[in-house]
């Protein structure tokens, strides 16, 4: 098990989070905490950089379809980037890759 490490770095109206660890359902009650409390600063542009995930379970993806909603209530642009390979996979078999915009 990977423990969750989360870092947010804002630059103009843009605030990269970035993600490394296991994203499943032990970690994500910390992820929603922090990706929350990150969009109540009000930027217009969110950047997830999943670059660092090891792990990812049903639990994690949901977190993420969670807080894609609620950046969307705050009209937030929500950008995956460099996600690693088992976020890749898990998004295309579940068919969440049509949801994000991946870059």
């Amino acid at each position: 098990m990977d423990e969750l490490r989360l870092r947010a770095r804002r630059a103009s109206t843009t605030v990269t989070v970035t993600v490394a660890g296991d994203l499943d359902v032990a970690t994500k009650p910390e992820l929603v905490v922090f990706l929350a409390g990150v969009l109540l600063a009000g930027d217009q542009r969110m950047v997830l950089n999943l670059g660092g995930v090891t792990f990812i379970d049903a639990s994690g993806a949901g977190a993420l379809v969670g807080f894609w909603k609620l950046a969307r209530q705050q009209d937030t642009a929500l950008v995956l980037v460099d996600s690693a390979d088992c976020v890749l996979r898990l998004l295309a078999i579940t068919g969440l890759d049509l949801l994000f915009v991946l870059a």
